[in-house]
């Protein structure tokens, strides 16, 4: 009866160890992916918030993907007008991975626009009306 209870206990802490990395034993270490809200809003995809929480970690790569199409060249992509879906996946140098999603709408870029007399002298006050421009805008 001692033999087979220690070799169904040994099978057991051996089922228990296999194949259990920090992903699926759900350990907290690891990368973790962040999309600058910042830098969405002006429709430039930037990760650089992202870390890897290991304390001998790096990332080692970013992988995005704009409304399931995956960006091939990240650092000259700017987002069009409109709603996105934008992921982040970031690897670390222990091949784990973390993805994070961000739903972003970019708006149109302002449009300015004025109408101007069809004719003008030197002396003529010269208004200008810009009710025909697009967006929203800030003067400086």
């Amino acid at each position: 009866m001692i033999k087979y209870s220690l070799v169904l206990l040994t099978a057991a802490a051996v089922m228990f160890n296999v194949g259990c990395d920090g992903e699926c034993c759900g350990s907290t270490s690891g990368p973790i992916a962040a999309i600058s809200s910042a830098s969405l809003s002006s429709g430039i995809l930037n990760g650089s918030g992202s870390r890897d929480s290991n304390s001998d970690g790096s990332i080692v790569a970013y992988a995005w993907e704009v409304d399931g199409v995956a960006v091939t060249d990240p650092s000259n992509y700017t987002l069009s007008s409109g709603a996105h879906k934008v992921c982040l996946t970031v690897t670390d140098n222990d091949g784990l991975k973390n993805e994070t999603c961000e739903n972003v709408t970019i708006d149109p870029a302002p449009v300015a626009r004025f109408t101007l007399p069809t004719t003008c002298t030197p002396s003529d006050t010269l208004n200008l009306d810009g009710t025909t421009s697009t967006g929203s805008s800030s003067i400086n």
